[in-house]
């Protein structure tokens, strides 16, 4: 079928962006020169914080076309071949079980390019605290599962498509990994976006005052992470 092959293309177009850019370190918001002019310090500060956000906002829109929008499809398109006994139903989102067509998939491309934009400028917000290369673009997945996944989507116990689609194991173990791919290619796109903005990015070495804020806010993310787990669980006993 054209539009799952498309949708195969495309998520194979983000994976290989997470092979050839999740390895990288460019990061942002660099230190600012205390010998420099306060007005031109200001200036170097509100033009990295510009192209921060403009990162978060592009790395962001790309990964949520590709990795949730086009992902998504593909793993929902598994759930239905999976599940033949709900074909014809309608879903949550008032889509019929088995029926793919080009409009709607646009659609679903075009929402979740938009929602995406959200968890782009967060990790702006967060990256400079995760582990550098791949294991951040992990980190930053897991925290999406956790704290994302199964508040707001793919992975609420409350969503009614659980019970017209499985095996519940199966849909469980391909959001999760799409959820986490998702965090790996905004990574890999916001570090290699830095990388090409050298007014941006700031590399590793512009945060060697800054060691002990990172230790701590990486405390308090395990910390938050671990209090979070309990609800997460929940809900994914819930689903099985």
């Amino acid at each position: 079928m054209p539009v799952i092959g498309a949708c195969a293309v495309l998520v194979l177009v983000g994976a290989a962006m997470v092979g050839r850019w999740g390895a990288l370190s460019g990061r942002y918001g660099g230190q600012l020169d205390p010998g420099v002019p306060r007005a031109k310090r200001v200036v170097r500060f509100l033009r990295s914080a510009l192209g921060a956000v403009a990162i978060g906002f592009a790395s962001g829109l790309v990964a949520g076309a590709l990795a949730a929008g086009a992902g998504g499809r593909l793993v929902m398109r598994v759930l239905a071949l999976t599940s033949p006994a709900a074909r014809g139903q309608v879903t949550e989102a008032d889509e019929i079980v088995g029926s793919i067509s080009a409009g709607g998939t646009l659609e679903l491309l075009a929402f979740c390019a938009f929602i995406g934009i959200p968890i782009g400028l967060l990790y702006v917000l967060l990256g400079r605290f995760l582990p550098v290369g791949r294991a951040g673009g992990i980190s930053f997945g897991v925290l999406l599962l956790v704290f994302v996944g199964t508040r707001v989507d793919p992975l609420r116990a409350d969503n009614v498509d659980f019970v017209l689609v499985g095996p519940s194991w199966l849909a469980v173990l391909a959001f999760s990994a799409l959820v986490v791919f998702h965090g790996m290619l905004v990574a890999a796109l916001a570090e290699r976006m830095s990388l090409a903005l050298p007014w941006v990015a700031s590399g590793p070495a512009a945060h060697v005052r800054h060691r002990q804020a990172v230790k701590v806010a990486r405390v308090a993310m395990i910390v938050a992470v671990v209090v979070a787990l309990p609800g997460f669980a929940a809900a994914i006993v819930d689903i099985l």
